[in-house]
């Protein structure tokens, strides 16, 4: 089946409203925003790529991209900003400076090779942009953190030049995943640290607001947090989201080259909350050991599938919160083909509830996470959105509505279960036909509008340069949700 024909059965692209759904508009491309709902901009002859889509606390948004040639030095990736109002009009690309320290190496070697070390950002209460990365040293890698000023400049109020790195052994130190905290602004950091050939840990990094460590934190501003489920492993934190007395982290560890999902949950002086998981949780097939502030688990029954978390979030209406995270399958064959999935565990550890999505397409497909949120973190019964790519290896962005029972709402978009998918292509038209989009981090605003995006491929092959898109969901009702009016706009 040719790619138009696979995605013209997978959903109607230009669906519209039910006529008896007079006062409801599903969840789409908002056309207040840019042109139509979306804004692209392609960078002839490089690797270009939107990493997140924040809303700031004034309401507007912005978009954070980096780029590689094109003025940008040699072996690096550099940053840009793209603001929009909160009409959303562009108002103009910030570049941030390519002189100086506010850039990232390309990644030469290694045991991952993923050339592209620039992996998340959060927006503070000053509007402050933090970029989440890893540097390289030769044959060593630190955490980085760049902390640039709503204008693209650097923050020089952030460690001297608006950039620290951190080191934990000297050894291979990835991030790749930040939060920052509400009340304060320290900013946590979330990563892998190998401790051995055959041994990597969870990392956890502190900051003050300064950019300074934080010593309030385990003594030293810095943790590992080890899970060890074999001999040889792969402790991996990929997200974090910390709140005002509590840190809570999400990643992938491994056993015996299955990777199932693992958690931690510290109390800010970067000890275990004992209270998850305390003595231990349901579901936990042969992992019960893991616990009082840690704990493993896996989607379904435990086999040989793996599981990889790439979002979580938090519901703030109770302390502990109540934890929702998403990620892929992948069972190795046949052709590595993944499912998206999403789980939840409740406030004191315990499953709650897991569900697998077809991102709007009922055939096979493959999937990459973006996000997930609560459209207001504040309430306990708010609806849950999940955004990424999906579609025959990758050729549409997509969000989806659920409950807070993760079951799909029906007709918050237009395809799959239960019509609540929304669906849309950066080229337009049904899907981008060379497949292959990556989803950015996305974050939901103060009106449950649902920013998104991320890149696309923008010649006529399957493979880079990529081109960015940077859109905008418009909320599913003609006035703001009700459980959206609450939301403060800093969730990760």
């Amino acid at each position: 089946m040719s790619i138009k024909a696979l995605i013209t059965a997978a959903f109607m692209f230009c669906a519209g409203p039910l006529a008896s759904q007079a006062v409801f508009v599903p969840y789409g491309l908002d056309p207040g925003f840019a042109t139509g709902g979306k804004y692209n901009a392609p960078f002839p002859g490089s690797d270009f790529r939107l990493l997140a889509h924040l809303q700031r606390p004034d309401g507007t948004s912005v978009g954070v991209a980096f780029y590689d040639n094109n003025g940008c030095p040699a072996g690096r990736h550099c940053l840009a900003l793209y603001a929009f109002n909160a009409a959303g009009a562009l108002t103009s690309p910030l570049p941030v400076p390519t002189a100086g320290q506010a850039t990232f190496s390309k990644r030469t070697g290694g045991v991952i090779l993923d050339p592209v070390l620039i992996k998340a950002a959060a927006i503070d209460s000053q509007g402050r942009i933090v970029i989440v990365g890893t540097e390289q040293f030769g044959t060593v890698f630190d955490f980085k953190v760049v902390r640039v000023l709503p204008n693209g400049q650097p923050d020089t109020t952030f460690d001297g030049d608006g950039v620290q790195t951190i080191d934990f052994n000297g050894n291979e130190d990835l991030a790749f995943g930040v939060s920052i905290e509400p009340t304060s602004d320290k900013i946590v950091v979330v990563g892998q640290v190998r401790l051995s050939a055959s041994d990597t840990d969870f990392g956890i990094v502190r900051l003050q607001a300064n950019g300074a460590l934080d010593a309030a934190f385990n003594g030293s501003g810095k943790r590992t947090v080890p899970f060890d489920l074999s001999s040889s492993n792969t402790d991996r934190a990929i997200t974090v989201n910390a709140t005002s007395n509590l840190i809570y982290i999400a990643g992938t560890a491994t056993d015996n080259g299955v990777s199932r999902i693992a958690m931690t949950r510290l109390l800010n002086s970067g000890g275990y909350n004992t209270g998850f998981c305390s003595p231990s949780c349901s579901f936990q097939g042969t992992y019960t050991a893991i616990n009082s502030g840690r704990r493993v688990l896996f989607y379904g029954t435990q086999g040989t599938t793996s599981d990889f978390v790439e979002a979580a979030s938090v519901n703030l209406s109770s302390s502990p919160a109540e934890w929702v995270y998403a990620g892929t399958r992948n069972s190795g064959a046949p052709n590595f083909v993944s499912q998206a999935f999403v789980q939840k565990v409740a406030a004191n550890g315990d499953y709650a509830n897991e569900v697998l999505t077809d991102g709007g397409f009922a055939s096979t497909s493959q999937y990459r996470i973006g996000g997930v949120h609560w459209v207001n973190p504040n309430d306990a019964n708010s609806s849950i959105v999940l955004t990424g790519t999906s579609g025959l290896d990758g050729i549409a962005f997509f969000a989806q509505g659920m409950n807070s029972a993760l079951v799909a709402t029906a007709n918050w978009g237009t395809a799959g279960p239960s019509n609540s998918v929304a669906l849309y292509a950066a080229t337009g038209g049904l899907g981008d036909a060379n497949g292959m989009d990556l989803p950015a981090q996305s974050s939901v605003d103060s009106v449950g509008r649902i920013l998104l995006g991320g890149s696309y491929l923008s010649g006529n092959t399957n493979a880079p340069p990529y081109s960015i898109t940077i859109a905008r969901f418009r909320g599913g009702l003609t006035v703001p949700p009700a459980d959206a009016i609450f939301k403060n706009g800093f969730e990760n």
